[in-house]
């Protein structure tokens, strides 16, 4: 399996990992963890799937140790990548079972990404409630992701307003998150989508400036 895995054959890891069985061999949680990581990482999103639940089986009957959080996020991962929505959901309920566990901020931040993808901006919304209700304080990326979903939602006045929220919780937004908030205002073109981007390049700049004087890196890189 660790050739296999060596030579990036993700198909020949996955036989060898069910012909383990077959010659009366359990193969070990390394064994799974690798081959379904593989998978992931190929972006074979149903294959990664399936293994990852045959794994929970063998978990369920005392086989083997539970997947881990990280393999849930990875595959999670696979399946947003793929488009996948039903497995997602499918991976995310399995891990709710298994692990007892909603996710950590990399789970939290992979179901941003979908919602901000289809301008769900309520989802997004919804989804840092959840987090800060969970004691899971969210990252630059996840208010840079939920802002996202504003471009796609063509509003402006939102994206605005959580730059407006991360600063109350003493986040930095970076290029990447007025760049962001900006494009939410061209997206409109109209003349109070170009007043809201002029109050955002505005703080930008105060960003700027103050990290010019206190050294700060990251809050305008």
């Amino acid at each position: 399996i660790d050739k296999a895995i060596e030579d990036n054959n993700w198909k020949l890891s996955v036989r060898l990992l069910e012909l383990m069985p077959e010659r009366s061999l359990t193969p070990a949680t390394s064994c799974w963890r690798k081959v379904v990581n593989m998978c992931a990482k190929a972006e074979k999103s149903r294959k990664a799937t399936d293994l990852l639940l045959k794994w929970v089986e063998e978990a369920k009957e005392g086989k083997i140790e539970k997947p881990p959080l990280n393999v849930f996020n990875t595959v999670i991962n696979a399946c947003e990548i793929c488009g996948e929505e039903q497995l997602t959901l499918l991976v995310l309920d399995a891990m709710k079972k298994t692990i007892d566990t909603d996710g950590n901020i990399i789970t939290f931040n992979i179901a941003l990404k979908r919602l901000a993808k289809q301008g769900n901006t309520q989802g997004c919304e919804g989804i840092i409630i959840g987090m800060l209700q969970a004691g899971i304080e969210p990252s630059i990326v996840s208010y840079t992701t939920a802002i996202a979903a504003c471009v796609n939602a063509g509003d402006p006045a939102l994206a605005e307003e959580w730059l407006r929220r991360l600063r109350m919780r003493q986040a930095k937004a970076n290029f990447h998150t007025y760049n962001t908030a900006l494009a939410a205002c061209l997206e409109k073109k109209d003349i109070e989508s170009t007043k809201i981007g002029s109050r955002i390049a505005a703080q930008m700049m105060e960003d700027v400036a103050v990290e010019m004087e206190s050294g700060y890196k990251g809050s305008a890189e």
